[in-house]
């Protein structure tokens, strides 16, 4: 060994052949073979038995060490060639396998078992996507928010893998989230309940009765709107949609179109209903909020108006005509004030002896409103009464004969002369009693008094 002559030692021969004793190969001063398997980069090292692999020498490599501590590098744990420690938490079945960081959880390292794997890329079996045990792959189309999950394959459609939605699930069993069953985006239970025609649909809650799901269909909709089909809004079996316009207190009811007013559904109630025929409920015939009955005798040039019953005669109702309204308050059109046909207000001062009479214009005074006074009348022309020419408080009529600078005057009998009304001149009188005027007197100075007075 180095020119120098040492002890041929049995122990250093490798199969019969000779070779020197190396320090660098005994193992605790104990002489041993120099095993080229066991020399790194061509320097001599001692063959540790920890670093042997089925019994045949190899050498203890650093990298293959755990916690300081020789052993064996296995090349099915190296990567690359790149030898690596044979962890036994990546061993799978007994078989030791690479540590590989893809497969760690936590920063632990667990074995890459080719059943989570993903297109030959290894992945880590994480137990949350377990089936019964059995591990299984991570698919992230099976994550729901970003957390991992089971793909089941009772969740796949076509063979495409899909998520195990609990909102799709009924009665505990996994199903499908078809899209066809989700409502805004928003997975749901394709129910066969909400089914039409074997067609899957989604179970919207505004179709279902009592909580229980039913079919939203399209004839109930209103305005684009899906809304329950409820029986009690069918008619002749004919589906139709609830209308809260038709509903009476809270509790659905059918929108009869024989109740409907301008092609707007209203409901149909009793009190509007006329010899049991169904009617609308006109707001405009309703009074003080309480809905009655548009009854057409109260119309007025077609169009519904309130039955008054201040408007009624011997029973019978009739239009309240705002002609006969008296201070904005409704009053009978007796055909008794009527003029020409035309309807007018019954005033009470045009009635005498409490028989109601016209309100003739012609009788007005001052725009004032008065009696039609047959005593006051002229020729059979209608005037108003003027207590000007009232005598004693009997009305009598204003004669312009007796009046004086257009100012009316009453026609006293004791100023007539040969029975023709005259103007009672004062001047004509006498002591304070009355007497006739000479109209034919120029200077009014001639008066026709008795010769006796002369």
């Amino acid at each position: 060994m180095g020119g120098i002559p040492t002890l041929c030692d049995p122990r250093c021969s490798m199969g019969g052949i000779l070779a020197p004793w190396d320090p660098r190969c005994s193992m605790g001063g104990i002489p041993a073979l120099c095993d080229p398997r066991c020399s790194m980069g061509g320097i001599l090292a001692l063959c540790d038995p920890r670093c042997s692999m089925s019994g045949i020498p190899a050498l203890c490599d650093p990298r293959c060490s755990m916690g300081g501590i020789p052993a064996p590098c296995d090349p099915r744990c190296s990567m690359g060639g790149i030898l690596a420690l044979c962890d036994p938490r990546c061993s799978m079945g007994g078989i030791p396998t690479l540590c590989d960081p893809r497969c760690s959880m936590g920063g632990i390292p667990a074995p890459c078992d080719p059943r989570c794997s993903m297109g030959g890329i290894p992945t880590l079996c994480d137990p949350r996507c377990s089936m019964s045990g059995i591990p299984a792959l991570c698919d992230p189309r099976c994550s729901m928010g970003g957390i991992l999950a089971l793909c089941d394959p009772r969740c796949s459609m076509g063979g495409i893998l899909a998520l195990c939605d609990p909102r799709c699930s009924m009665g505990g069993i996994l199903a499908l989230c078809d899209p066809r069953c989700s409502m805004g985006g928003i997975p749901t239970l394709c129910d066969p309940r909400c089914s039409m025609g074997g067609i899957l649909a989604p179970c919207d809650p505004r179709c279902s009765m009592s909580g229980i799901p039913a079919l939203c269909d399209s004839r109930c909709s209103m305005g684009g709107i899906p809304t329950l089909c409820d029986p009690r809004c069918s008619m002749g079996g004919i589906l139709a949609p609830w209308d809260p316009r038709c509903s009476m207190s809270g509790i659905p009811t059918l929108c009869d179109p024989r109740c409907s007013m301008g092609g707007i559904p209203t409901l149909c109630d009793p009190r509007c209903s006329m010899g049991g025929i169904l009617a609308p409920c006109d707001p405009r015939c309703s009074m003080g909020g309480i809905l009655a009955l548009c009854d057409p005798r109260c119309s007025m040039g077609g169009s519904p108006a309130l039955c008054d019953p201040r408007c009624s005669m011997g029973g019978i109702p009739t239009l309240c005509d705002p002609r006969c309204s008296m201070s904005g308050i409704p009053a009978l059109c007796d055909p008794r004030c009527s003029m020409g046909g035309i309807p007018a207000l019954c005033d009470p001062r045009c009635s005498m002896g409490g028989i109601l009479a016209l309100c003739d214009p012609r009788c007005s005074m001052g725009g004032i409103p008065t009696l039609c006074d047959p005593r006051c009348s002229m020729g059979g022309i209608l005037a108003p009464c003027d207590p000007r020419c009232s005598m004693g408080g009997i009305p009598t009529l204003c004669d312009p004969r007796c009046s004086m600078g257009g100012i009316l005057a009453l026609c006293d009998p004791r100023c007539s002369m040969g029975g023709i009304p005259a103007l009672c001149d004062p001047r004509c009188s006498m002591s304070g009693i009355l007497a006739p005027g000479d109209p034919g007197s120029v200077l009014q100075s001639w008066c026709m008094l008795p010769l006796w007075l002369w």
